[in-house]
């Protein structure tokens, strides 16, 4: 089965892909586990159905994301 949600982050260059997941949440508890090593923020990305997820290093999710994976948000 092909995990459902990729793991990227926000880097001021644009998005580097970190992993995937089978989860909104396992998507979300790893990047709580990564955000113990490195602040700031991910994009989680549903293959499924193309919505994105801006998650802190928190774990705190946000909303969809406005942009898109081709470069950094304006």
């Amino acid at each position: 089965m092909v995990p459902q949600f990729n793991v990227f982050r926000v880097e001021e260059n644009g998005l580097r892909w970190v992993e995937s997941a089978s989860s909104l949440a396992a998507a979300t508890a790893r990047v709580r586990e990564l955000g113990a090593n490195s602040v700031g923020e991910y994009l989680v990305v549903d293959q499924r159905t193309g919505e994105k997820y801006v998650i802190a290093a928190d774990g705190l999710a946000g909303p969809p994301a406005p942009w898109h994976n081709e470069g950094p948000r304006p």
